[in-house]
């Protein structure tokens, strides 16, 4: 799924708001902590597209035995992107 700078920034906004209404944080300064949300859910995002990247290379390599094998590029894309992110402590 991708996000928008603005829903991310959002995101950030929020979850920093509710962890201090609930009474889980009080930071010293709350427009960091977002700003620190904002940078790691923006970075996540960033590995999960290289990881689609190179899962598009991949398959790029097996293409003709994808068509002529009659196996769907959509699973076979999903399978091998859960494989390497599992490999490389990835969480989806």
């Amino acid at each position: 799924m991708r996000l928008t700078k603005s829903q991310i920034q959002f995101l950030g906004y929020r979850l920093t708001d509710d962890l201090q209404v609930s009474g889980f944080i009080d930071p010293d300064e709350p427009n960091e902590l977002m700003d620190r949300i904002v940078e790691l859910i923006t970075e996540d995002l960033r590995r999960e597209d290289d990881l689609n990247e190179e899962v598009r290379q991949i398959l790029d390599g097996y293409g003709e035995q994808i068509r002529t094998g009659g196996i769907e590029y959509r699973e076979m894309f999903k399978m091998v992107k859960r494989r390497l992110a599992r490999d490389r402590g990835i969480i989806l």
